[in-house]
């Protein structure tokens, strides 16, 4: 009995470090599309206000004042250039994204694997104990037939 539970103590330990490990991992994925998340939400504020400044220089373009026309230049390059920083960060945050759900996989996969090993390891010490228990119960039947 003692190699069965030995096996099931030995284990156990594995199964919580994979288990904490996939939750790290978990956790890093989650904090990431957090972030990626927060990327795409300030893009949409910059292509808003690139539509708005665009219309508002169409709209000084239309009236026969000028003035106004090369701020208004400068200010929709600046927005654009904002934005493509933005689109670039959004790259790489993808990019980590994928390795870390690569990385939760892995360990979603490593933690599976190991649970399985505990459950096999559990059925067996349960097999051995019922045989144990089988043997004792003979054990008693052979004695009450013997003292009779």
């Amino acid at each position: 009995m003692n190699e069965f539970l030995e096996k099931v103590q030995r284990v156990k330990p594995i199964v919580r470090v994979r288990g904490i490990q996939y939750d790290k991992e978990f956790f890093l994925l989650t904090e990431i599309k957090a972030e990626k998340q927060k990327l795409i939400d300030e893009l949409t504020k910059y292509q808003e206000k690139y539509i708005q400044a665009v219309t508002e220089l169409n709209s000084e373009r239309e009236s026969g004042r000028r003035e106004k026309l090369d701020i208004l230049e400068i200010g929709i390059e600046a927005i654009k250039s904002k934005w493509i920083e933005i689109l670039k960060q959004i790259r790489v945050i993808e990019a980590k994204e994928q390795a870390q759900e690569q990385a939760v996989k892995i360990a979603k996969r490593n933690l599976k694997s190991v649970e399985k090993l505990l459950e096999i390891y559990n059925e067996e010490l349960i097999e051995f104990e019922k045989h144990e228990d089988l043997k004792v119960m003979d054990d008693i039947a052979v004695r009450m037939f013997n003292n009779n």
